[in-house]
């Protein structure tokens, strides 16, 4: 059978726990994790965390489905008309590779509304399309319409072609 990426609403904070059980039951998931400093009131500290609150991606066919839904802390497949939507396997790809440079990666729940399209010609992204949201600082933006946000990456001038 077919297998296709999915997006997997968890429980709040549950993210890792459901990530890790996915992984026991041999079930093919990625978590997509970030650094960020995190202050307390005694120190500083580099932590991993989700990229996307609540959300995880599993790549299934059919027959693992009602299998997902049990894994304690998952909550619902993000549906569409009552059905289980697919992500694009490249949205998924684009993401990791996203994650894997050291870019600076910012995530939006909403697509910005103003500036120009843009293409990348250089770097690991060459030939994908952005648009500029900062008139300093050129974006580079995923979209992962099925969730609702979209990845905002930001790349020097030198990698762009103003369309």
């Amino acid at each position: 059978m077919e297998q296709n990426w999915y997006a997997v609403y968890v429980k709040s904070r549950n993210e890792k726990k459901v990530y890790q059980e996915l992984c026991k039951k041999n079930i093919h998931a990625y978590l997509p994790l970030h650094k960020v400093m995190r202050q307390w009131s005694d120190r500083k500290k580099l932590v991993e965390v989700p990229l996307f609150n609540s959300y995880l991606f599993v790549k299934i066919d059919n027959s693992l489905y009602n299998q997902v839904l049990r894994i304690p802390g998952v909550v619902k497949f993000i549906c569409f008309s009552a059905k289980a939507v697919s992500i694009p396997e490249n949205q998924i790809l684009s993401l990791q590779k996203a994650l894997a440079i050291s870019t600076e990666v910012e995530v939006l729940e909403s697509a910005p509304a103003i500036g120009d399209t843009i293409t990348l010609t250089s770097g690991p992204f060459k030939g994908y399309f952005g648009i500029v949201v900062n008139e300093k600082k050129f974006k580079f933006v995923i979209r992962l319409e099925q969730i609702g946000y979209n990845v905002l990456i930001t790349v020097p001038m030198s990698y762009i072609d103003k369309e």
